[in-house]
């Protein structure tokens, strides 16, 4: 039997929503709904019939955080080559094509780590192009799925003895002479981004310890290396956006997907943003978070709401630079709905927004024609958001 038939037979376990189900992290913040407990259990449903991988595999490397600095990388198998590693691709897929695409990303570490282990496994990371990778199963793994609130969910973990290239990686040359001039981080990551390289290929170059200077070269753990090339791709297009002149009227953009409901607000200004989500067990039952910045950004971590925060704003920033090419105060409402019980990564927040602007926004004259509006489209009363929101409270000249 494939893993599909299996994961379409397998018993899904569903966990009530409030107070008695929340996890220590969600408790600590407040919330009255948790996704950290995951909604669908998978282990041990199939055991490998092969004790080895051979085949095409596009690049990849995870880095766990637990134990740092005491890290060591993991390669990425592709164990479905019909899905696309990338998970901004996955967009518009419900949650259990996304479980299918996670269990097929087998995540390999070395029996004993090398530097031509770690070597091998950086050089197919720089690939472009899916490379041919042969290894050896010291255990046969199992199924399961392992889910995270920032990185995408991965699937089984095995050990192998050593991971042989049996294909050239494709290595553009721009990546190639970067990886040689021995530049910051931020200048490395703004090089690539200029060059066409998404946050996807980013990150992992950046996680797999080959950005940066040579002395300060180390692996960074996959979450932490999302969130961070999500900041820096912000700081960068705000710094362009910063150019342009304001909108003249409010503009809201909507999107729903995997129970995520977005709405963008859009107010004439220079830039600002602030960020709300709302955890909604019910219309009644429901805890929201803000944080927010002003003209100059902000010089803590928010750790409110963390790597979503990073991955809303890169999506705004994107946008206003590349559609709009106009700076606007930003309020971003994200209402997570009941049903969201799943954490899929904060792909799907990007995603979420980036979609939103692919869509008729609606416009207005007024700020009280805004308000109108919004007291109509949320999911949860108008007046729970201004008790929260700097941006919804601010007056000028054109509100009179």
């Amino acid at each position: 039997m494939d893993v599909l038939s299996l994961l379409k037979k397998s018993k899904i376990k569903l966990r009530a929503s409030g107070p008695d189900n929340l996890c220590p992290i969600c408790k600590k913040n407040g919330r009255v709904h948790c996704p950290h407990k995951p909604l669908i259990k998978i282990k041990k449903l199939a055991v490998f019939e092969k004790d080895y991988f051979f085949g095409p595999t596009p690049p990849n490397v995870f880095v766990p955080h637990n134990n740092y600095p005491n890290i060591f990388p993991q390669q990425i198998f592709l164990l479905d080559g019909k899905i696309n590693a990338n998970p901004s691709s996955w967009y518009g897929w419900d949650f259990k094509k996304i479980i299918y695409a996670s269990a097929m990303q087998l995540r390999a570490s070395f029996a004993q780590h090398s530097s031509q282990s770690i070597e091998k496994l950086q050089e197919s990371i720089l690939s472009i192009k899916p490379v041919d990778l042969e290894a050896n199963y010291l255990k046969k793994p199992s199924l399961f799925v392992n889910f995270d609130q920032v990185s995408y969910p991965l699937g089984p973990k095995a050990v192998v003895d050593k991971i042989s290239l049996a294909s050239n990686p494709s290595i553009p040359k721009k990546v190639d002479s970067l990886l040689q001039e021995n530049i910051p981080i931020t200048l490395a990551v703004k090089e690539l981004l200029e060059h066409g390289f998404d946050e996807f290929y980013i990150s992992r170059v950046l996680s797999a310890a080959l950005l940066g200077k040579e002395r300060n070269k180390k692996f960074v753990p996959t979450r932490w290396s999302i969130t961070a090339t999500d900041s820096i791709l912000a700081r960068f297009y705000i710094n362009k956006i910063k150019n342009f002149g304001s909108i003249d009227k409010f503009f809201v953009y909507e999107n729903f997907y995997l129970a995520n409901k977005f709405s963008i607000i859009l107010f004439p200004g220079n830039w600002e943003f602030e960020n709300i989500e709302c955890w909604c067990a019910s219309k009644e039952v429901f805890s929201i978070s803000q944080e927010r910045e002003g003209y100059f950004g902000r010089t803590s971590y928010a750790s409110k709401q963390g790597g979503g925060y990073y991955a809303t704003l890169v999506a705004i920033a994107e946008k206003l630079f590349k559609l709009l090419k106009k700076q606007a105060k930003v309020l971003v409402i994200r209402e997570i709905m009941p049903d969201y019980d799943l954490p899929v990564g904060v792909w799907e927040i990007r995603e979420n927004v980036r979609h939103a602007f692919e869509k008729e926004p609606k416009k207005f004259e007024t700020k009280s024609e805004l308000f109108n509006y919004l007291s109509t489209s949320l999911f949860l009363e108008f007046k729970n958001y201004l008790k929260y929101s700097k941006i919804l409270t601010q007056s000028t000249l054109k509100d009179y």
